[in-house]
């Protein structure tokens, strides 16, 4: 059975009893306007009777919204699935060539490349933008981030850099985001990246009624009052200390959603969101070892990767860890 189908099976079971309900209310009030005694008690009853009609064919109206609504939603999902995959390929054709010969490419031509695969991920903001728009019925920013790191470093010293922003036609934003932030000054990603909080996404509908919330961007209420974070992330291994194990994760970016109303802080969010970033993981490694293949070889003379320090999807050093963090979810 396909979505479209699903869909109109569920609109058919929720319409047909409000349907009835309303057709059952109109009937009597006719009998009793047509047939009854067209008392005080008679003329209550119909207006009693009609105003219970005018309640079902409204619930009838904005159940059939909803579908509509949730379908639209079903539809852009599978949009940026199918482009997603096709970006992937090419990606994957790319990068099987510059195995071959990317040493003998020019700089001029290894740059076209690069660029051609990095122009996906303003779309790819673009497109779920138009996502939460209509999950959370308010106009939204979307930003893809990406986070460097050098090997050993803790994590409250990684930095994050926007490698795509859509949030329609507000340039100021933009502008404010050209360079390097620092984790330990985003509340959001600190959270995500600290083993001992056991979070897999960061979320809240009033941050300004958070008692600890910081950003980078001083004047980052000016633009949105409510934000939902998720990490593009592969667990790559555990983790043992003394006091227990927990897992470690490859984090090379975030994919973050902000509006001002707020209705982000859901399950419904959290899950569209989550399965965007983790759709995103592999795309990120590929990109990477695309860049590593032509600009370095791919491989050691010994059959193992070489490190790259573009989009490496690195675990954090787990000794840059406090001891003592509990596994993690």
């Amino acid at each position: 059975m396909t979505i479209k189908n699903i869909i109109a099976d569920a609109q058919g079971r929720i319409n047909y009893p409000l349907n009835l309900l309303s057709a059952i209310a109109t009937l009597t009030s006719v009998f009793i306007f047509g047939f009854g005694d067209a008392g005080e008690h008679a003329r209550t009853l119909i207006i009693i009777l009609l105003s219970i009609n005018l309640i079902l064919l409204f619930s009838g109206s904005m159940q059939s919204r909803s579908a509509t609504r949730f379908q639209a939603t079903m539809s852009r999902l599978h949009l940026i699935f199918d482009r997603l995959r096709y970006e992937q390929n090419d990606c994957l054709d790319e990068l099987l060539d510059a195995i071959d010969d990317g040493q003998h490419r020019s700089v001029k031509h290894k740059e076209s490349i690069q660029k051609s695969i990095r122009r996906y991920y303003p779309i790819l903001a673009k497109d779920i933008k138009a996502v939460f728009d209509e999950l959370s019925n308010d106009s939204c920013s979307v930003a893809i981030k990406i986070l460097i790191s050098k090997k050993g470093e803790s994590f409250e010293n990684y930095k994050l850099k926007t490698l795509a922003r859509e949030n329609g036609i507000n340039i100021d934003r933009k502008k404010m985001e050209v360079g390097l932030h620092p984790v330990n000054k985003n509340t959001a990603y600190l959270n995500i990246l600290n083993p001992e909080n056991h979070e897999n996404y960061f979320a809240s509908d009033n941050l300004a009624k958070l008692k600890i919330y910081e950003n980078s961007d001083k004047n980052w209420n000016e633009f949105y009052n409510a934000t939902i974070v998720s990490p593009i992330r592969i667990e790559v291994g555990e983790h043992e200390t003394n006091k227990g194990r927990y897992k470690v994760y490859g984090v090379p970016g975030f994919i973050c959603v902000e509006n001002k109303k707020g209705n982000l802080d859901n399950e419904i969010s959290h899950q569209v969101l989550a399965c965007l970033a983790d759709s995103l993981y592999h795309h990120f490694r590929l990109f990477n070892e695309l860049t590593q293949a032509l600009y370095s070889g791919s491989f050691t003379d010994t059959g193992e990767e070489k490190e790259s320090a573009l989009l490496k999807p690195r675990a954090p050093d787990p000794d840059s860890y406090m001891e003592g963090m509990p596994q993690s979810n």
